[in-house]
């Protein structure tokens, strides 16, 4: 599945990394040059995924971590979902792990 959504999308590879960074921003850009740079070092096609969480059937959802398991645990329970984040805002994204290991 994870493959045929990257087929269908065309990614741009020019962006900068010249812009302001938090520290987790840049420890990002920092994984993402060391994929890169162990790529051509040792000739291989590399790819980073930076998949902001990680779920899957294992997956314990707690308040402050996986937070769309969580979620359906709240629901589940009729139980308070607190959102945290920017101005409010659940600023993540999701990827099943099986999308990240078998592809």
């Amino acid at each position: 599945m994870l493959t045929q959504l990257i087929s269908m999308v065309s990614l741009n590879h020019s962006a900068s990394t010249k812009s302001k960074h938090s520290l987790f921003g840049a420890s990002k850009v920092a994984a993402d040059v060391m994929v890169q740079e162990y790529g051509r070092y040792f000739g291989l096609k590399t790819c980073c995924l930076r998949g902001g969480c990680l779920t899957g059937p294992n997956h314990t959802g707690v308040e402050l971590h996986g937070f769309l398991s969580y979620l359906v645990k709240c629901n589940l329970e009729n139980r308070t979902y607190n959102v945290f984040g920017y101005k409010g805002k659940q600023v993540r994204d999701n990827i099943h792990s099986y999308d990240v290991a078998l592809h």
